[in-house]
C-alpha cells in the first residue's frame, strides 16, 4: 500500500483521470444552487443532476470532481453518528468521476479498480464487491474481465445496490467496492465501503416501470477521509492528516487552559475530541460558503452542529469560547485547496465566537435542568428523559433534540420522543390573515426558566419562519389581567412557532387569582404589534421589487444571495461581479417606485413546487423547499416562492428609497433601502437637512466673502517676504555671515518672521537630486510643522506648510504668487507646491 497524504491522494486522482481524458472540475458550493430539494450539496454528484437527465447538456462527456460535501438535516443526516463511530462526518470531500454517454460499464469498473490496485497498489486480496442482485452484466465484468474470484463477489438487493434520484427519473444499478479492514465481527464492522459506481442506465417512470436510457452515464464516489485512512494505516478517520493540525490546536488549548473534566473517561475524551474536530471543520466550511446560524433551515443545522461541539468542548473543560481558536487548524489542513477558508476567515471566527458566547449563556441552565431528570428517583428506573424536558431545554435554552439525545446516550439514557412535546405541537399559522393578528388562543405547551418563559399556542398569529424576515412582536394577557411581551418567534424541530415570552414590566394581576407562569391549556388573549408587522410587510415586498428591478436593469441571471427584512428597513444582497453605477442605481429606484404607484393587488397562492418552477417563479438558492410552496405575485412584476408575509398593495411600499450600495464578497453586492413609512421620515428629513444646508451656505459665503481681501492680501505679503527671502539666498548663497547653520550639511538657510508667521528658506546645491530635495522640504516641514519651508534647488522653488497650522495659507496659491513676481509659473497643493 502506497502511504499518500491527503494533498498526494488528490493530486495522483486527478493525474490518473486527466491521463484518461477526465477533465478535472472545481467544487461546487455546499449551498445547492440549482437545486431546491436539497438542504446541501451531499454527494458529488449533486451539481451534475442535470446532466443525468440531459446528458448533451454536460460540459464534457468526461469528467472529475473533488466535491465539498455535508451530510447533517435532511435525509442523509449522519450528525448523531458523529463521534461515536471511525468513519461518519458531517462534513467529508468526496471523489469522483463521471461519464455523459462516453464510457462502458466494463471501463468504468476497470478505470476504479487499476486506480486502486495499480496508482495506489491496495492489496487485491483485501478489497471485495458488491453487485446489485439482477445485474448480471456487472457481476460478469468482477468475474471474467476483473479476475475476482466468487467468494468476493455478492449480490445485493435495491436498498444496498441499485440508486435512484428520486421516485420517478434516471436510475440504476450499482456496484460498490470494500477493504478489508480486518478488524469486528460483522460485515459492517469488517469491510469499509471506498467507492460506488452507478451506472445510470434506466428511467423509472409514473408506474414504476424501468425503461432502458438510451445513454448510459456514470456517477461514482469515493470518499477522500476514508481512503486516506486505508492509505495511511490509520484505526479511523479521525487519525488521518486531514485532522492533525484540528487536533494540535484543540490539544494546546486544553493545556493552556487546564482544561480537566475528572467524570470524563479515556474513551468519553476521544468522542468529544473527535466531535469538536469534525464540527468545527463542517462549521468553518458552511460559513465561508454563506451559510449563518439561525432557527430555520441551513442556518438551524449549523448552529447545531456549532451546539454540539460547544457541548462537547464544555466536557473536556474548555469553558471559554474556543472555536475561533481551531480555524488555523482547519486553514493547515485545506487552505491551499479552498482558498474561501482563508479569504472569509475573519468572518468565519467572528460567527462562531459569537454563537459560541450565545449558546454558552444558556448552557449551564440547561446542564442544570438535565441534571436534576438524571437525579430523579423516579426517572432513574426508566431512565427515559420525558418529552417535557426536553422541550424547555429546546424552546428555552436552545438545546437541539439531538444534543439531548447524545447527552442522554452519555448516560445510558433515552429521549422520549414519542411523547415529546417538541413532536406533538402541531399549532395553526393563522398570521396571513391581517384580520387574525388579535385573537384568543390556546397555550399548547409552556417550558419556563428564571429569566423568561418559552410557549406554543393555537391557533397563532406571530410570524417566525424566517426567510429574512424578523420575527413578530407583540402582547400576550392572561385572563387575571397580567400582560406578557411577546420577544421573540423562533421554530421547533416540529416546525411549530415557539414564543418567548417575559412578563411585561408593570404588569398587575387579580391577586384572587394564581398569577404564576403560563401552563399548557391555558386561553389567553394575543397581539400582534402592528406597527412591527406592518414595517416588515412593506420592506418584505419591496425585496421582492428590488428582485426583479435588479434583474430588469442588470440582466435575468442576477440571484439574491441572502436578505434581511425588518420594520425599518431591508437588506437585499445578490450576485454581480461590479459596483452600480449612479444611473443604475436611479433606474432601479425608478423601477421600483413605478411598480408602487401602480398600485398592483398582491397575491399568494400555495402550489406544487414543480408547477410554481414551471410558472416562472424565482427560488431563492439558499432555502430549501418542499414539495408544497406558497408563491407571492406581483401581477406583471414578480412572482417568487415565499413564505414571508407581504402588504395588498404595492402603493404601500412607496416611496422606496436606497440608502448604500456595498461589496460584501467577491461577486456579490448588497443593497440597502427604505420603503414605506420609513422611506417617507428619511425623504422628510433629507429635505429638513437640505434647508438648514441652504441657510448654513448663505451665511458661510457671507462670511468668507468678508475674509476673501485679507486672505488675498496677507498672501501677497507673504509671497513678497519669500521672495526677500529667496533674493537675499542668491546674493548670499557662497556663505555670509547672514546665514544661519542649519543642522543639515548639505543646506543652508535664512529665516524672516511676518505677521506672526515664520518663514524659513532653504538652499541646496545645485547637483542635489530633485527627488530627494523634495522628501528633505518634507523632513523640514515634519520637524517644524509651525514654519512655512520654502527650498531653492537650481531653478527649481517648493514650499511646504501645515494646513492645520495655518488653515489661512494655500501653499499653491501662495507659490504661484511669489513665481509671478520673478516671472515664473508654479502650483500645488494646499500642503505643497513648486515651481
Amino acid at each position: 500500500v502506497r502511504s499518500l497524504s491527503s494533498n498526494e491522494i488528490r493530486a495522483e486522482f486527478n493525474d490518473y483521470f486527466g491521463k484518461h481524458g477526465f477533465h478535472a472540475k472545481p467544487s461546487a458550493s455546499l449551498v445547492p444552487h440549482g437545486d431546491k430539494s436539497l438542504l446541501f450539496t451531499n454527494a458529488g454528484m449533486v451539481p451534475w443532476k442535470n446532466h443525468f437527465i440531459q446528458p448533451g447538456t454536460a460540459p464534457e462527456k468526461r469528467l472529475t470532481s473533488i466535491q465539498k460535501c455535508v451530510r447533517a438535516g435532511g435525509k442523509h443526516n449522519d450528525l448523531e453518528n458523529v463521534g461515536f463511530t471511525p468513519r461518519h462526518h458531517t462534513f467529508f470531500e468526496m471523489l469522483g468521476f463521471f461519464s455523459f454517454g462516453d464510457l462502458s460499464k466494463l471501463e468504468a469498473t476497470q478505470l476504479a479498480w487499476k486506480f486502486l490496485t495499480k496508482e495506489l497498489a491496495l492489496p487485491e486480496d483485501r478489497l471485495s464487491v458488491t453487485v446489485f442482485k439482477d445485474d448480471d452484466e456487472s457481476y460478469e465484468i468482477w468475474r471474467r474481465a476483473v479476475g475476482l474470484a466468487a467468494d468476493r463477489i455478492s449480490r445485493k438487493g435495491s436498498a444496498d445496490n441499485f440508486w435512484a434520484m428520486g421516485d420517478e427519473g434516471p436510475c440504476g444499478p450499482c456496484t460498490e467496492i470494500f477493504w478489508d479492514t480486518r478488524q469486528g465481527n460483522t460485515f459492517d464492522e469488517r469491510f469499509l465501503e471506498i467507492w460506488n459506481v452507478v451506472f445510470m442506465q434506466f428511467n423509472r417512470n409514473r408506474s414504476g416501470v424501468l425503461d432502458p436510457l438510451p445513454t448510459l452515464c456514470i456517477d461514482t464516489g469515493m470518499g477522500l477521509e476514508r481512503l486516506a485512512c486505508v492509505l495511511q494505516g490509520k484505526q479511523t478517520n479521525f487519525d488521518t492528516d486531514l485532522f492533525a493540525p484540528i487536533y494540535s490546536r484543540l490539544d494546546a488549548l486544553i493545556t493552556a487552559q487546564h482544561a480537566n473534566n475528572a467524570s470524563t473517561n479515556d474513551h468519553q475524551m476521544t468522542v468529544y475530541r473527535n466531535i469538536i474536530a469534525d464540527h468545527v471543520r463542517s462549521s468553518a466550511f458552511l460559513v465561508a460558503d454563506g451559510v449563518t446560524p439561525s432557527n430555520i433551515g441551513r442556518g438551524y443545522v449549523l448552529r447545531r452542529i456549532i451546539r454540539r461541539a460547544v457541548r462537547a468542548g464544555e466536557q473536556l473543560g474548555l469553558h471559554e469560547p474556543f472555536l475561533h481558536h481551531l480555524l488555523p487548524g482547519v486553514t493547515h489542513a485545506y487552505g491551499n485547496v479552498y482558498g474561501e477558508l482563508g479569504a472569509r476567515s475573519s468572518v468565519i471566527a467572528d460567527v462562531l465566537r459569537e454563537e459560541e458566547h450565545v449558546f454558552r449563556k444558556t448552557l449551564d441552565k440547561g446542564n442544570r435542568l438535565l441534571a436534576h431528570s438524571f437525579a430523579s428517583p423516579e426517572l432513574q428506573r426508566t431512565k427515559v428523559i420525558p418529552g417535557s424536558v426536553a422541550f424547555q431545554l429546546h424552546a428555552t435554552h436552545g438545546f437541539p433534540l439531538d444534543l439531548t439525545v447524545q447527552i442522554a446516550r452519555e448516560r445510558g439514557w433515552t429521549v422520549d420522543r414519542q411523547g415529546s412535546d417538541i413532536g406533538l405541537v402541531d399549532v395553526n399559522f393563522v398570521g396571513y390573515d391581517q384580520n387574525a393578528l388579535s385573537i384568543k388562543a390556546t397555550v399548547a405547551a409552556a417550558a419556563s426558566s428564571i429569566d423568561e418563559t418559552t410557549i406554543c399556542i393555537d391557533p397563532c398569529p406571530f410570524y417566525g419562519f424566517g426567510g429574512g424576515q424578523a420575527a413578530d412582536q407583540g402582547k400576550i394577557w392572561r385572563s387575571n389581567g397580567e400582560t406578557w411581551d411577546v420577544i421573540d418567534v423562533t421554530l421547533l424541530d416540529s416546525g411549530a412557532p415557539a414564543l418567548r415570552i417575559k412578563r411585561s414590566p408593570g404588569s398587575t394581576a387579580d391577586a384572587s387569582i394564581s398569577h404564576g407562569t403560563l401552563q399548557a391549556g391555558e386561553l389567553v388573549q394575543v397581539q400582534v404589534d402592528l406597527s412591527r408587522r406592518l414595517g416588515c410587510e412593506v420592506h418584505h415586498t419591496a425585496t421582492h421589487l428590488l428582485n426583479a428591478a435588479l434583474k430588469h436593469v442588470l440582466c435575468k441571471e442576477v440571484m439574491q444571495a441572502g436578505s434581511f427584512v425588518g420594520p425599518d428597513r431591508l437588506r437585499f444582497d445578490f450576485t454581480h461581479g461590479a459596483a452600480l453605477t449612479a444611473e443604475q442605481l436611479q433606474a432601479v429606484e425608478a423601477f421600483v417606485n413605478n411598480a408602487c404607484l401602480a398600485d398592483k393587488a398582491i397575491s399568494a397562492k400555495e402550489k406544487s413546487l414543480q408547477e410554481a418552477l414551471e410558472t416562472g417563479a424565482v427560488a431563492t438558492f439558499s432555502e430549501k423547499y418542499g414539495s408544497r410552496v406558497r408563491v407571492v405575485e406581483v401581477p406583471g412584476v414578480s412572482a417568487e416562492l415565499c413564505a414571508g408575509t407581504h402588504v395588498r398593495s404595492t402603493l404601500e411600499v412607496f416611496p422606496f428609497r436606497i440608502t448604500s450600495d456595498s461589496s460584501v464578497a467577491a461577486g456579490t453586492r448588497r443593497i440597502e433601502a427604505v420603503a414605506g413609512i420609513a422611506g417617507t421620515k428619511l425623504l422628510m428629513e433629507h429635505s429638513k437637512q437640505a434647508a438648514l444646508a441652504s441657510v448654513a451656505l448663505g451665511a458661510m459665503l457671507n462670511e468668507q466673502e468678508k475674509q476673501r481681501s485679507s486672505i488675498r492680501q496677507l498672501h501677497t505679503q507673504l509671497a513678497q517676504s519669500a521672495l526677500d527671502v529667496a533674493q537675499s539666498i542668491r546674493h548670499t548663497a557662497h556663505g555670509t555671515p547672514t546665514l544661519l547653520t542649519w543642522p543639515d550639511a548639505h543646506a543652508r538657510m535664512l529665516t524672516r518672521i511676518y505677521a506672526g508667521v515664520r518663514i524659513c528658506a532653504h538652499i541646496l546645491p545645485q547637483d542635489f537630486p530633485q527627488e530627494a530635495a523634495q522628501k528633505r522640504l518634507t523632513q523640514y516641514q515634519k520637524a517644524e510643522p509651525d514654519t512655512v519651508h520654502l527650498l531653492v534647488l537650481a531653478n527649481t522653488v517648493m514650499v511646504a506648510l501645515n494646513s492645520k497650522q495655518h488653515p489661512s495659507l494655500n501653499a499653491g496659491q501662495l507659490i504661484r504668487s511669489m513665481l509671478a513676481e520673478l516671472g515664473g509659473k508654479g502650483g500645488g497643493k494646499r500642503d505643497f507646491a513648486q515651481g
